[in-house]
Formats: C-alpha cells, structure tokens, sequence
C-alpha cells in the first residue's frame, strides 16, 4: 500500500514571472527537506504547471506527512511581513504572497505499475489522489485523503474539513510551532530553536489548537491499521 500526495498551489496564477521563479526556487528547498525527513517512495516533485506529488509507503505516517507540506506553506505565505513599509504598487504585489496556498489530496491503494520514474508509474494510489484533487477545486476542500473503503473516507472527509479550519486560522509562528511538533520536537526543543520562552512555544501551540491536531493524527493511524486488518 502507498499513499500519492498531489498538490498544486491556491493564488499561483496571480504571480508574475519573477515571484513565480521565487516561490518556485523556494519549494524546492522545502520539498527537498521533507524527502530527506520522510520515507518516500517517489520525492516530492513539480509534475506540471503548478502541480506537485510525492508518494511513501509510509501509509500510516501520511496524514502528517501532508501536515507538514501545510506548514511550510502556512509559515512562508501568510502575514506577510514588511507590507506597510512599501509603495503602493510594491504593496499589491506583495499581498500575492499571502494568498498563497496548497490543495492537497492523499490518495492510499496499491500501485500496480511501479516504475523507477514517477511520471510513468500508475495504480489505485495515483488515481485515487489526482481524481480526488480535481473534485477538491470545486468543492473548497484544502486537504482530503481518500482510500477505496467509501465508509471510512466519509469519516475523513468530516474530519479534515474540521482540520482544514484550523488550519486557515494559523499564523505563521504557528504553523512553525507545528512544523517542529509533527516531527515529534519538545517546546523546550523549539523554544531554543527560536529563542522564545517555552511558556511562549506552549501558547502558540495552543492557539494552532494542536491537541486537537495530534488526537486527529492519533485516530488516523488507527483507523488506518484497522482498516488494514479488515482488509487481511
């Protein structure tokens, strides 16, 4: 079993081709940390326009895999800093990068025809994820998973919705708070990385509403091996 992650970018076609070349250059940094910190099957990847993908074998790890693609859009493109020093025109364009953001569909099946090259590979995982992703862009869903257990992807479908509203409130320092926490990181940890009291780590996590978020990852890879073992 694998789980396809396929994304593409809310906002991109409002970039001009210097901010695009920007973001662009910046994902790619982004997504190659998250291949280095994560078992990846394929890495993640631009496969078209503004699209990118990424598969692991890491089923039950993919929820926070795609929490963590969240993050690194939620701490780079929004608030965005330094826009009331600019001109007006500068202003505008600079608002761009704020209403950027990532739709991100997880697709969990086999994959019938692995290849060593992702674009050519095909199966239940890749299908499932990119029909999901088209149907997301008119629903105004930001992240879904969808497996081939229709009783189970109702129960995510409610779940991420909740999901997907607490992430629209975060901030960028706590979608950097979270970051650090998905991969398992103390508040002492990230409060030395950012040179914060732990009190204010504490705060900031609570204000992401991570309780929440981490008994939602909890009860994923629970109903994930549950629905393995029904499966068997």
């Amino acid at each position: 079993m694998y789980a396809t992650i396929t994304g593409d970018i809310i906002g991109s076609s409002k970039l001009n081709s210097s901010q695009r070349n920007e973001v662009f250059s910046a994902l790619k940094e982004d997504f190659m940390t998250l291949n280095e910190l994560n078992t990846m099957t394929f890495p993640f990847e631009f496969i078209r326009g503004d699209s990118f993908q990424g598969v692991t074998s890491d089923i039950y790890n993919s929820l926070n895999l795609a929490l963590q693609m969240k993050c690194v859009f939620r701490r780079k493109y929004t608030g965005a800093k330094g826009v009331q020093k600019k001109q007006n025109a500068e202003r505008k364009n600079w608002r761009v990068y704020k209403n950027l953001d990532v739709r991100l569909s997880v697709g969990i099946g086999k994959i019938e025809y692995l290849k060593n090259d992702q674009s050519i590979s095909d199966g239940e995982a890749f299908r499932l994820s990119g029909r999901a992703l088209e149907a997301m862009k008119t629903r105004g869903q930001k992240i879904l998973i969808t497996t081939t257990n229709k009783g189970l992807n109702r129960e995510l479908e409610v779940e991420l919705k909740l999901l997907d509203a607490i992430i629209d409130k975060w901030t960028p320092m706590s979608a950097e708070v979270v970051y650090h926490l998905l991969f398992h990181k103390t508040e002492r940890e990230i409060s030395e990385i950012f040179n914060v009291s732990q009190s204010a780590i504490n705060q900031r996590k609570r204000t992401a509403g991570w309780d929440g978020i981490e008994m939602l990852l909890k009860n994923f890879k629970y109903l994930m091996e549950t629905s393995q073992q029904l499966t068997k």
